[in-house]
């Protein structure tokens, strides 16, 4: 116990540190932690409910595009200091420091309890120390680094009250649904990571065989291959089709039947009996598919699915889901029989309603005041991300492409830097071998993506490492299945303005597989003296490694720091907007969080409607954008020239009531204009 609260104090430490550092120095450092416009718009409104003008950024339109928990943490901080800009700040850098030093010890006391504590260790230092972690959790001023806290925590929280032989007391249950709805609040996308967890935890589910997850990947290489053939393999159009319904349909309604049958408790054929009946319910199930598919056709909605990716989806979903579990049935050693305490429904219900309680009521809370008080149950954010993916030439992010589906594209990839190389890689054999094309860009992408993965669950299945069950023991399932759904909605309903942020915990999915891969690796060279050591020196030196790379970055990205210099020079730009403009000016801009927060006696408003109104998210939507501004009383737009003249859809908002005042600030396209 001595020993861990030693390690807990170094990681805490460790997580802190940089945190400390920044507070303390000066405005320039403070500014650069803070590099993006999206922490501002926190603190702006932050600052107005504390002065007790509202949800409000600009003064004038309420607001609610922002997540509730850490807006609630900003508020508590403005209403201690509300007239200095800066101090509060240094507040926040330092919360942010707090946070991800317990983040870090919570995820190692995770860690801890299923590998070895050499691992648990080496991971944690990793994931406190990585720089592009690090941007992530502490810097920006956004919610990510509660978020991520709140979620590790939850973690742990079932590790400590579900995975025993006893239930979890009631007020164990309660307090498990608080962490959960603060989880929620925290980042409202949590959703997709929460849900799973509970599920898990509650009904202590856990993947006691391989054969459902390679039936998950069966039906999607079956939606995917249905309707590829019937668009003649046209991977520019794929995208625009109804892949998504399709393929969501077929993962909900093939397993659930296959579960509700039992296909999945019995996995050794044990007669030919057995074989025939299995392959009955795999036959069941995917027909079922077909009547609800012509019902979807027969209502008056948007989405359509062709008679040959019906016959298609269930041609080789009976194929694949077939083969896979004949494969399992005639190859899993000894007969199967998943066994089940009997349920009390009764007990279970009364169990479920206290650890949903703290959700209904904190989370209905929130939907109802959000009504209420800005006219819609979600963040208006989120909505315009929405609205952005519908127009033809917008700039907040490129259109959905084939590889997007898959979460490896351009704008939905939450592992673009591991999926780089790969990429490269299948380029260049594409280039020695002398062959062009997309298609087999792509194609070998997959292969190469397949052998990696199959390769690397070949190896934790002989290394017999126990992974599956230490996979359910940290909860990897669950984590997975909520990324899966959640980059399906992100890839499948149209967003944009996906930031790195977004993939946090897409980047400790993968921190977690690694460890299980590790911990396969230490069990085998356990045994062998000379190895031990080897394998303990590679471990130091990937901490090492990464301490002084995560030094030398640091200082380099905060130079201040390391030359001991004071300035403000980071804010120049505000002095520059202000002698261009008189006091009392309403000035729009595509963003402007920072200058939002800095500039006095003035108003920004922001113009992309991240952090506006529903009326004004109303206004875009009704091409009334422009009348909008004109009742605001609009003075200035301040912007990219491209943006606001050509893109979608200012250049319909501004074109013909824009003249130009002046260039400001720099050598960057950003100029001042006159609003008429």
């Amino acid at each position: 116990m001595q020993k861990n609260k030693l390690i807990y104090l170094a990681l805490f430490i460790l997580g802190i540190t940089l945190s400390l550092c920044v507070a303390f120095s000066n405005v320039n450092n403070i500014i650069r932690w803070f590099n993006i416009d999206d922490g501002f718009f926190y603190f702006k409104v932050a600052r107005n409910a504390a002065n007790g003008f509202g949800f409000t950024f600009d003064g004038i339109n309420r607001t609610n595009g922002f997540h509730p928990l850490w807006m609630a943490v900003c508020i508590a901080v403005f209403s201690i200091v509300k007239s200095d800009l800066i101090l509060p700040l240094r507040i926040f850098i330092i919360i942010a420091g707090v946070l991800n030093g317990l983040s870090v010890i919570y995820l190692f006391r995770i860690l801890s309890r299923i590998l070895s504590h050499w691992i648990a260790i080496t991971l944690a230092v990793l994931w406190a120390v990585i720089p592009s972690i690090a941007k992530i959790t502490t810097m920006q001023g956004m919610e990510t680094g509660l978020s991520l806290f709140l979620l590790l925590l939850l973690i742990e929280r079932a590790q400590k009250w579900f995975l025993q032989d006893t239930r979890p007391t009631y007020s164990q249950l309660f307090l498990f649904g608080l962490v959960a709805a603060l989880a929620l609040l925290a980042r409202l996308d949590n959703l997709f990571y929460v849900v799973p967890i509970c599920l898990f935890a509650f009904f202590k589910w856990s993947f006691k065989n391989h054969l459902l997850v390679f039936d998950l990947l069966a039906i999607t290489l079956a939606a995917v291959l249905s309707w590829l053939i019937d668009l003649k393999f046209g991977l520019n159009d794929f995208s625009d089709y109804t892949v998504f319904p399709l393929l969501f349909i077929g993962l909900l309604v093939i397993p659930l039947v296959l579960f509700t049958l039992r296909s999945y408790q019995t996995l050794k054929y044990s007669s030919n009996i057995d074989l025939l009946k299995d392959l009955g319910f795999i036959l069941a199930a995917v027909l079922l598919l077909v009547p609800i598919l012509y019902a979807i056709n027969a209502l008056d909605i948007a989405i359509r699915f062709p008679k040959l990716v019906i016959i298609l989806m269930v041609f080789f979903s009976i194929l694949f889901i077939g083969i896979n579990h004949v494969v399992h049935g005639l190859s899993v050693r000894g007969l199967i029989i998943e066994k089940k305490p009997p349920q009390v429904f009764w007990k279970y219900f009364f169990q479920a309603l206290v650890m949903g309680t703290p959700l209904v009521i904190l989370f209905g809370g929130y939907l109802t005041f959000n009504f209420l008080y800005a006219g819609t149950l979600m963040p208006v954010s989120g909505k315009i991300k929405h609205f952005w993916s519908t127009l033809a030439n917008p700039v907040y992010g490129k259109a959905r492409n084939f590889l997007d589906v898959f979460a490896l594209g351009e704008r939905v990839n939450p592992l673009r830097i591991e999926t780089t190389w790969l990429q490269k890689m299948a380029n260049q054999l594409l280039e020695i071998i002398g062959v062009k094309g997309e298609i087999y860009s792509v194609v070998l992408l997959f292969i190469l993506m397949a052998l990696l993965v199959g390769g690397t669950i070949y190896f934790l299945k002989e290394a017999h490492a126990n992974s599956l069950s230490k996979m359910n023991r940290l909860f990897f399932p669950a984590l997975f299945i909520g990324s899966l759904m959640r980059v399906a909605y992100y890839s499948g309903w149209g967003y944009l303005g996906i930031r790195n942020w977004y993939w946090v915990v897409e980047s400790l999915i993968l921190l977690i597989f690694g460890g299980i891969l590790i911990d396969a690796i230490a069990d085998i060279v356990k045994h062998v003296k000379p190895w031990r050591i080897v394998y303990i020196c590679f471990l130091w030196i990937i901490i090492g490694s990464n301490l002084v790379n995560a030094i030398i970055l640091d200082i380099k990205h905060f130079p201040k720091i390391a030359a001991g210099l004071s300035g403000t020079e980071e804010l120049d730009f505000i002095k520059v907007l202000e002698e261009a403009t008189p006091p009392g000016s309403i000035i729009g801009m595509t963003g402007g969080g920072m200058q939002g927060y800095f500039t006095t006696d003035r108003i920004i408003v922001n113009l992309d409607g991240f952090i506006n109104s529903q009326e004004y998210y109303q206004s875009m939507i009704n091409n009334t954008t422009t009348r909008f501004l004109e009742n605001m009383k609009l003075d200035y737009v301040y912007g990219n020239s491209y943006m606001l003249f050509e893109s979608d859809p200012y250049r319909e908002i501004f074109t013909g009531r824009l003249d130009l005042v002046k260039k400001l600030y720099g050598t960057e396209d950003s100029y001042l204009y006159k609003f008429h």
